[in-house]
């Protein structure tokens, strides 16, 4: 008997909500276990023996010269098309302030934007595909990534950790990637996908104000980096304000200054960390430009000295349009038309946008977000603050376990529904 694509989808799901308790459990044990950037030793580990677990044979760890991170591949002897599904492994350097039973155990190190749950779903639609592989017209690739939040520098340069990946063949024989990222803002049950740019494009910028250190009590005597640090921070400001095209989008964040030992001590130096967003490469080019020339200046106007740096810009997520329309087409069919919605793109980042250059690449989003019943929906559950709408890298963000198994089968799903549209020349949704 022929299954239909309706049908199939529908057997992901329910063999994914019968999956339920192993996807927490796969979860719960990555959020007490984090690991840092290029250091997800244990968790590769981990994903490594939970595919064997599911039946996998074609499991290797590492990409080139990066040590940690997992591809295994479904029916690699298959001579039709092949669909990679990805998913980051890494978590973040922040100091978890959840009341969670399973919260982490590594001080200062916390999963708090999501992977914990995209490994767990990738190894849930891992197992669903390894079910129906003789039904599947084609190869699968899962790719667990490491170092998504963090470029590696090697020597003055830097890389992003998909750079890495793409190098060491994983997409070779790909025809489509796709992503799915678990999001707090919006609600649990409906799926957002962009037609176009997804996420913004970013780079990191690092400044560190010299001057000369002193005595608090005589500032004549030294030459104070902190009020000369806060005043380029104010003026960087304006550049967005008013060098930026209006039709443009750009931002920046000062996320760390770090300066100073004793109250009265004038300190020799003040150091300073943040990103520069926007959806135009350009207008990130420029920003940055912008951002070192004033610094160079309103320093030296105090008579300090700037140290201006920016090693590594990532590029938009752009998502390839009929990809993104076919995972919205499977999302449809088990959530209705009304739970799959278009989303503008979203200010946040990720190198999955390396992907997308070399291989056609959708990226979506699961809500997490509780909202309690009522007149509009617009107050969450007892009318009290809903914890999975805690904004992500907050040090009390948390996943809502109850989505799981819908992102497991909508992996497999746009897993299964591409080959079988690929194979049969059907046209893609439009």
């Amino acid at each position: 008997m022929t299954v239909t694509r309706r049908q199939f989808v529908k057997e992901f799901m329910n063999e994914a909500e019968a999956m339920s308790p192993c996807l927490r459990e796969w979860r719960r044990h990555l959020h007490e276990h984090p690991e840092l950037s290029y250091k997800e030793y244990e968790t590769t580990a981990f994903i490594a023996s939970a595919l064997k677990d599911l039946g996998y044979e074609h499991i290797r760890t590492g990409f080139g010269d990066l040590r940690t991170g997992v591809l295994a591949e479904l029916n690699p002897e298959n001579t039709g098309p092949g669909v990679a599904l990805r998913a980051d492994i890494d978590a973040l350097p922040i100091l978890e302030e959840s009341d969670l039973s399973f919260s982490s155990r590594k001080e200062g190190v916390m999963h708090a934007c999501g992977h914990d749950a995209h490994v767990a779903m990738l190894l849930g639609a891992a197992g669903l595909l390894k079910r129906v592989r003789d039904r599947l017209p084609g190869r699968v690739r899962l790719i667990f990534q490491p170092g998504e939040e963090t470029a590696r520098m090697e020597g003055e340069k830097a890389y992003s950790a998909a750079e890495f990946v793409i190098r060491s063949g994983a997409l070779q024989g790909v025809n489509a990637v796709f992503a799915l990222h678990v999001w707090a803002h919006l609600d649990a049950g409906t799926v957002g996908y962009a037609l176009g740019p997804a996420m913004y494009a970013s780079c990191r910028f690092y400044l560190t104000v010299l001057g000369r250190g002193g005595h608090g009590a005589a500032p004549h005597e030294a030459i104070d980096p902190i009020p000369t640090a806060c005043e380029v921070v104010d003026a960087w400001q304006k550049i967005v304000s008013r060098e930026v095209d209006a039709r443009e989008t750009a931002l920046i964040t000062t996320g760390i200054i770090r300066g100073g030992t004793a109250p009265n001590v004038i300190p020799d130096r003040v150091e300073l960390a943040g990103t520069i967003r926007g959806l135009s490469r350009e207008v990130i080019e420029y920003v940055c430009r912008r951002m070192g020339e004033i610094a160079e200046h309103v320093c030296a106007a105090h008579r300090c000295r700037a140290d201006f740096r920016s090693p590594k810009s990532l590029r938009s997520v752009v998502n390839h349009r009929e990809l993104s329309l076919l995972a919205a087409s499977v999302a449809e069919e088990v959530l209705g038309k009304k739970r799959c919605l278009e989303i503008k793109p979203i200010t946040g980042s990720d190198d999955y946008a390396y992907y997308g250059e070399v291989c056609p690449a959708a990226y979506f989003f699961l809500g997490m977000r509780e909202r309690a019943e009522g007149e509009g929906g617009d107050e969450t559950r007892e009318g009290k603050e809903d914890k999975y709408a805690c904004a992500h890298h907050n040090a009390k963000f948390a996943v809502n376990d109850g989505v799981l198994p819908l992102g497991a089968a909508l992996l497999a799903g746009v897993a299964e529904s591409f080959l079988e549209r690929a194979v049969s020349g059907t046209s893609f949704p439009n």
